[in-house]
């Protein structure tokens, strides 16, 4: 019963000891060196020492941890200055060493060794990446750090990332590089990049669906070209109804659906990722810097504002220098942004920057990829990341990467470690990357050289009529990269630029030519522009332009055929609709239009004689009382019981025979109403000139 007793209470001492073992340990200072070699295999040996001193006799702790290089250890093994065996446990990105025979001695100055194998840098494509991640001690008292990295003449040449070594050497083929904090820990990312660049293979598939019940056009985004990368589309499944390139370079394929209608996109690509240290020697100052970028990528939005960081002299200070100012500033203001995840913080950090660089009259985008590590550390899967781009003058679109930044020095350099899927320079959300949508497969092999993109033509001159014809160019794309400076020429026409063309992008041109030229067939000759004229040795592919005369036989058959059926087949048309019996209005048209005979003609038909006369309503007119028979002429009386009859105007009057004798006193228009109208109808026709009966 006491044995189980004492244990017990050994047992709460001993985690009583190993809990509070760090508050102990204010009394020790530690001098930790890690001795790192890496193998052109990539098996990469680590060796970790940790010395601690104490001079007051405090307690050595329970516990305490040191960083792990690399992933998947093997042969780990921590042994004491005596050659003990430690307890070493594994952690995500630590090692424990568990104190318990250090404790038990109670030494004021121990030392532990930690040694194993592991494979501590990624290879991307032919590169290879080696970060060392800064390490979180807690509360130890960390005196000195040093990180010494040795790499083999095998892997080639390198380039340092994150904060530069306090000391380079080469001894025996063998590079050294050692990094060193003589007053506390590390606190920065820092490591080797072996190799230049990295060909990825990148597999894309997307499910597109037209949910409503008219067509409609969807599209994809494929990543762009930018001074980092070269984008090699091969193959893009079903054929696309358009590819183009929009503002801001990226590859937008647009698919035509019918209604209800869903179909599975795929494509394949590869990309060419280079790694850069930039020439930021510059002098030039904003005002030098393209009017056509400023106009672009320079207005404010409410994700890209100005944050009022002051700088001094912008419009005399280079440009270079007020981007450091710029990236410095934010690095330390922005470590910690607003947001719910890692991704959103990066987002935010980035438009941060792009809003401060705009804000002073700096060029400056958003990129939204793929990366593959922090800047102290490198990621076997890759996660969604962003970033910026600013543009400086004779250097070009530069990355700067705050959330690389965080743990390292990252200020004009960039590496394979990011893949761009999508630049927005006038949206801060649009076009959406499909990164969810991507497979990245890192090959290892050299990029290939970039083809040479040859082009299907088809020119042709549409003749309408002799001396006039509409010609049509169209250029159809292969497979490949995007080419930038396309354009043709048509014979000794000035040259046209195309600008940047996608791959299998299509694009159509249309013109007109007159007289001689109508006729006249052309070579077409494209090419890549050098300083806006494409000399010959310039030319890519070149195609005849073919004259057509189908549009004028056609236009002529079609004239003929109109003519032969206004001519011949309308008015047979017209002639067989009219219907064979005459209309009411047109019987009552010749009836009024028939008169009666008398004694002195026949029938007189299809004359109104009214009408002819144009008699005036007017009770003055004049009859001559010398044509009317004595034995017909009326009283006033017998008149007035009788119809009126028709008036005669004075135009007949003028027109009477001058053979007929004078006119004698003339009778009222009352007198003569007291004639029949038969007789009055009579007088007329004796009298009415005969031209005006036919």
């Amino acid at each position: 019963m006491k044995t189980k007793l004492l244990l017990g209470v050994l047992f709460v001492v001993a985690t009583l000891m190993g809990l509070f073992g760090s508050v102990f340990a204010a009394g020790f200072e530690y001098d930790i060196a890690h001795d790192i070699t890496i193998g052109d295999n990539l098996a990469t040996t680590v060796k970790t020492v940790v010395q601690a001193s104490s001079s007051d006799g405090t307690t050595p702790p329970g516990t305490i941890t040191v960083p792990l290089h690399g992933t998947d250890p093997i042969n780990l093994k921590a042994t004491d200055g005596d050659g003990g065996d430690v307890p070493v446990t594994k952690g995500d990105n630590e090692l424990t060493l568990r104190l318990n025979s250090i404790q038990a001695k109670r030494s004021s100055k121990w030392n532990i060794t930690v040694t194993y194998t592991s494979t501590s840098g990624l290879a991307i494509g032919s590169s290879t990446v080696f970060m060392v991640e800064p390490h979180d001690y807690g509360e130890l008292n960390i005196a000195r750090e040093q990180v010494r990295i040795t790499s083999w003449g095998e892997l080639g040449t390198f380039v340092t990332r994150g904060v530069e070594p306090n000391d380079k050497s080469s001894v025996a083929g063998s590079f050294v590089n050692v990094w060193e904090n003589d007053q506390g820990a590390l606190s920065s990312g820092f490591g080797l990049l072996f190799g230049d660049n990295a060909l990825s293979s990148i597999s894309f598939n997307k499910t597109l669906t037209n949910d409503s019940y008219w067509w409609q056009n969807q599209s994809i985004v494929l990543p762009p070209d930018t001074n980092q990368q070269k984008v090699f589309i091969n193959t893009i499944s079903p054929e696309p109804h358009k590819v183009r390139l929009d503002e801001d370079g990226n590859v937008i394929v647009e698919f035509r659906l019918r209604p209800r209608q869903t179909i599975e996109v795929s494509a394949e690509l590869e990309i060419a990722i280079n790694s850069y240290t930039y020439s930021l020697e510059s002098s030039l100052l904003t005002n030098d810097i393209d009017p056509v970028l400023i106009d672009r990528y320079t207005n404010l939005t409410e994700a890209w504002a100005d944050t009022q960081l002051e700088i001094d002299d912008v419009a005399t200070t280079p440009v270079v220098d007020i981007v450091r100012q710029i990236y410095e500033g934010l690095a330390e203001s922005q470590s910690d942004p607003a947001g719910d995840g890692k991704y959103e913080k990066g987002i935010a950090r980035s438009n941060a920057l792009i809003g401060e660089l705009r804000a002073n009259g700096i060029p400056a985008r958003l990129v939204v990829g793929a990366v593959f590590g922090d800047g102290a550390k490198v990621f076997q899967i890759p996660q969604p990341g962003s970033w910026s781009e600013v543009y400086i003058p004779d250097v070009g679109w530069v990355t700067l990467d705050l959330n690389f930044e965080q743990n390292g020095s990252y200020f004009g350099v960039t590496d394979v470690q990011r893949i761009a899927l999508a630049l927005r320079g006038f949206d801060p959300e649009y076009p959406p990357e499909n990164s969810a949508s991507f497979t990245i497969n890192f090959l290892d092999s050299e990029p290939p050289a970039v083809p040479v993109m040859k082009p299907e033509i088809s020119a042709t001159k549409h003749v309408i009529i002799p001396g006039f014809s509409i010609n049509t160019l169209n250029v159809s794309m292969p497979g490949g990269v995007i080419v930038d400076n396309a354009g043709f020429v048509v014979g000794n026409s000035p040259p046209v630029s195309l600008g940047s063309l996608a791959p299998l992008q299509r694009v159509g041109m249309r013109s007109t030519s007159f007289l001689v030229g109508a006729f006249t067939s052309e070579s077409v000759q494209y090419g890549v522009f050098s300083n806006g004229a494409l000399t010959d040795s310039d030319v890519i592919a070149q195609a005849t332009m073919k004259v057509s005369y189908l549009p004028m036989i056609l236009l002529l058959v079609a004239g003929f055929a109109t003519w032969i059926f206004s001519r011949f087949i309308w008015p047979k048309l017209r002639k067989d609709k009219t219907p064979s019996t005459t209309s009411k209005k047109e019987k009552s048209g010749k009836q009024a239009l028939k008169m009666s005979s008398d004694n002195y003609g026949g029938d007189i038909e299809n004359v109104d004689m009214l009408a002819a006369l144009d008699l005036p309503d007017d009770d003055q007119v004049e009859i001559p009382i010398d044509t009317i028979p004595e034995k017909e002429q009326l009283t006033s009386t017998e008149s007035s019981e009788r119809q009126p009859a028709p008036t005669i105007n004075a135009h007949e009057r003028e027109n009477t025979s001058p053979t007929q004798p004078a006119q004698p006193t003339s009778l009222s228009l009352e007198g003569a109403h007291q004639a029949t109208p038969e007789e009055i109808k009579r007088e007329m026709h004796k009298n009415r000139p005969k031209n005006l009966i036919q």
